[in-house]
C-alpha cells in the first residue's frame, strides 16, 4: 500500500489543479462579461494566445525528464527562452501587421472595433507565452522530485488571483475608460503569482538537490537537439488536440444552420467544460511514470504493475463520477440551469451530449498511461501519427454521422469520442512497436555477453520488468 500512497499524493494536488483551473477559468469569464465586445475580443485573443503557447507547455515534461543536474537546467530554460522569444514575435505579427488582419477580422468574420481590440490584447499578451513556458519547465522539475503540492499551491493562487483582481478592477475608471486591460492585467497579475510561487519552490526544495546530482555520460546528457527531438511530438499532439473543439463547431454548425446552428454551438459552448471537468485530471497521469520511474540517488522506484491498477483506480473513479452526474435524472439539469445559468431548453438539449462524454474518458487514462511510457523510454517520435489519426477520424465522422440521422452537439461530441479513441489505438501501436523493439534489443545485447553474465542479466530483466520493457537510462 505504500506505493499506493505515494501515487495518491502526488496525483491529488494535480487533479485539485485541473479542476480549480477549469472552474476558475468560467469564473474569470463571467466576471469580465459586462462588455460584449471586450468579451469578445479579449476572448478571441485569449484563445489564440493560449493555442500559441500550447507547445510552450510541453516544456513540463523536458524539465520532468531531460534535465537531471543544474546545467541541464540552465539549458531547458535558455531553450524554453529562445522558443517563448519566437512566439512573442508572431503575436507582433498579428497585432502590427495585415497579418492580424486576416487571421482575426476576415478568417473570424468579426466587426472591425472586435478585430481592433483583438490585436490590440495580442500586443499586450505577447510576453504571456514566455512567462507560461518558464513556468512550465521548472514545474517539471519540482514534479520530478514529488512536489505535486507546490505545483497546485501555484496554480490554485494563479486562479484566485485571476478572479480576485477582475474584480477589483472592474471598481475603477478602468471599466470604463479601457476595460480592455482589465484581464490582461489579471492574466499577467496571476501569471507573476504563480511563476514566483513555482521558482520559491524551486530555489527550496530542488536547486539543491540538482547541484549535487552527478553528471550523466555522452549518450544520456541533455542537449539542445535532443531536448527539440523529445518535446516536438509532444508540442504537435498538443496543436492538434486544441484545433478539434473549433472544427467540431465549425462542421456542426454548417451542417444545420440558422437558428438550428447557434443553439448547436450554445449548447456545444456549455457542454465542453462540464463534460471536460470529471476527466481532466486523468491527463496529469502522464507524470506518474516520469516522476516515479526516474534512477538516481534517493529516488523510490515504482512498479510499472502498480502504476497500471492506480491509473485504474483512476479511470473507474472518473467513470462512476461521470455516470452519477450525466446519467442520474435530474443532476444535470440541476448543473446546467443552477450554476452555469442556462435556458432549460438549452439544458435539456446538453443531456445526451454529456452522457457522450463520460466515455471519453476510457481512451484519455489508456493514453495518458502509455505516453507516459513512451517518455520514460524517450521515444516519443512514435507519437505525432495519432494526431493525424484523430483529425482525419473527426472529419469522417462529423461528415458521415448527418447521414446517419445523427445531427447537433450529439454529433459533435461523438465526433470527439472517435477522434480519441482512433488516436488510443495509434498510440497503442507506436507502443507494441517501441516495446518490441527494445525487447530485441536487450535480446541482441544479451547474446553478446558470456553465458553466465547473459543469465544474470535476463534474471535481472525478469525480476524487475514484470510486463512491459522496464529500460531505464540512468536519468
Amino acid at each position: 500500500m505504500g506505493d499506493y500512497w505515494l501515487l495518491a499524493k502526488f496525483m491529488v494536488p494535480l487533479a485539485c489543479t485541473s479542476i480549480a483551473t477549469d472552474i476558475g477559468e468560467q469564473a474569470l469569464n463571467r466576471g469580465i462579461a459586462f462588455s460584449e465586445n471586450v468579451t469578445a475580443s479579449y476572448g478571441l485573443a485569449y484563445s489564440l494566445t493560449k493555442f500559441l503557447a500550447g507547445s510552450l507547455q510541453q516544456t513540463r515534461h523536458i524539465g520532468l525528464i531531460m534535465v537531471h543536474q543544474a546545467t541541464d537546467g540552465r539549458k531547458a530554460v535558455a531553450v524554453t527562452v529562445a522558443m517563448g522569444m519566437f512566439v512573442a514575435v508572431i503575436h507582433l505579427l498579428i497585432a502590427l501587421t495585415p497579418l492580424g488582419y486576416l487571421l482575426i477580422e476576415r478568417a473570424h468574420q468579426v466587426e472591425s472595433v472586435v478585430g481592433a481590440g483583438s490585436r490590440r490584447a495580442m500586443l499586450f499578451l505577447g510576453a504571456f507565452p514566455l512567462l507560461d513556458g518558464l513556468a512550465y519547465v521548472f514545474l517539471g522539475m519540482l514534479l520530478q522530485y514529488h512536489h505535486s503540492v507546490i505545483v497546485a499551491a501555484s496554480s490554485i493562487a494563479d486562479v484566485c488571483v485571476q478572479v480576485a483582481i477582475s474584480l477589483a478592477l472592474m471598481e475603477t475608471n478602468l471599466q470604463t475608460s479601457d476595460p480592455l486591460l482589465i484581464p490582461i492585467f489579471a492574466v499577467y497579475a496571476a501569471m507573476f503569482v504563480r511563476l514566483g510561487i513555482i521558482l520559491v519552490g524551486f530555489g527550496y526544495k530542488v536547486l539543491g538537490k540538482m547541484k549535487q546530482a552527478q553528471p550523466l555520460d555522452g549518450k544520456e546528457s541533455f542537449t539542445v537537439v535532443r531536448a527539440l527531438k523529445f518535446w516536438w511530438p509532444l508540442a504537435l499532439v498538443t496543436a492538434v488536440n486544441k484545433v478539434s473543439r473549433p472544427i467540431v463547431n465549425l462542421l456542426v454548425a454548417r451542417e444545420l444552420g440558422g437558428t438550428e446552428a447557434v443553439e448547436a454551438v450554445a449548447v456545444l459552448t456549455v457542454t465542453y467544460p462540464i463534460g471536460h471537468l470529471p476527466y481532466a485530471w486523468l491527463n496529469e497521469m502522464k507524470s506518474l511514470a516520469p516522476a516515479f520511474r526516474k534512477r538516481g540517488e534517493g529516488r523510490h522506484i515504482v512498479p510499472w504493475r502498480t502504476l497500471g491498477k492506480f491509473s485504474l483506480v483512476c479511470l473507474l473513479l472518473t467513470l462512476t463520477v461521470s455516470l452519477v452526474l450525466f446519467f442520474v435524472p435530474g443532476i444535470t439539469f440541476a448543473i446546467m440551469t443552477g450554476w452555469i445559468e442556462t435556458s432549460a431548453n438549452i439544458a435539456r438539449l446538453c443531456q445526451k451530449p454529456l452522457q457522450i462524454f463520460t466515455f471519453i474518458a476510457i481512451p484519455v487514462s489508456i493514453r495518458a498511461l502509455m505516453t507516459s511510457w513512451l517518455m520514460v523510454q524517450k521515444r516519443t517520435w512514435i507519437l505525432p501519427p495519432s494526431s493525424v489519426f484523430r483529425l482525419v477520424a473527426l472529419v469522417v465522422t462529423l461528415v458521415v454521422l448527418p447521414r446517419l440521422g445523427i445531427q447537433g452537439a450529439a454529433m459533435g461530441i461523438a465526433a470527439l469520442l472517435t477522434g480519441f479513441l482512433a488516436e488510443v489505438v495509434v498510440v497503442a501501436i507506436g507502443f507494441l512497436i517501441v516495446r518490441r523493439r527494445l525487447r530485441n534489443q536487450a535480446a541482441t545485447a544479451g547474446d553478446d555477453m558470456p553465458e553466465m553474465e547473459c543469465l544474470s542479466s535476463q534474471n535481472n530483466y525478469e525480476n524487475h520488468l514484470p510486463k512491459l520493457v522496464e529500460r531505464e537510462t540512468a536519468l
